[in-house]
């Protein structure tokens, strides 16, 4: 928070303490301030790291119940309300990521953090694990669904190639 003036940045900070511990007390009023101060640089940050914007919106919501969850763990010598929130949302924005995109956070992991599966059966593991969320993500629906999808056009096939459908 830039403020052209040293007093205002004081009283600034006052008031967020002070808020912040209203907060901690269930005070809506007060999170309702907070939220209104906050929010568009909080979505800023989770929109530039989100893919999508129901993700976004999704990590929004996150970051602001945990914020009434934990508003009294809020340390103000650490920095501005802003700033804590900030820093949370940036947090769930990457685990969701992460989550959603567990190769490419693997290719993007330093080579001290890569390490090599210990068997055979690790990898095909972590083979599957990736093709299943790529195939969640691309089409947008659950496994299983795909899965009913897939089997449902195979038997399909099946007579048209004269194949037995057995």
């Amino acid at each position: 928070m830039i403020q052209t003036r040293p007093n205002q940045t004081i009283v600034n900070r006052s008031l967020e303490t002070l808020l912040m511990a209203q907060v901690a007390e269930q005070d809506s009023a007060a999170f309702a301030c907070v939220y209104e101060a906050t929010f568009a640089r909080v979505l800023g940050v989770i929109r530039g790291l989100a893919r999508r914007a129901e993700d976004a919106e999704e990590v929004l919501c996150e970051v602001y119940l945990d914020a009434w969850c934990r508003a009294g763990e809020y340390d103000p010598k650490r920095g501005s309300v802003a700033d804590w929130l900030v820093s949370a949302a940036r947090r769930r924005a990457l685990d969701r990521l992460r989550r959603s995109r567990p190769a490419a956070v693997a290719a993007a992991a330093s080579p001290s953090e890569r390490r090599a599966p210990s068997n055979q059966s690790e990898t095909a593991s972590t083979r599957h694990q990736v093709t299943r969320k790529l195939t969640e993500e691309c089409a947008e629906l659950p496994i299983g669904a795909v899965k009913s999808m897939i089997r449902r056009s195979l038997a399909g096939l099946q007579p048209a190639l004269g194949l037995d459908p057995g």
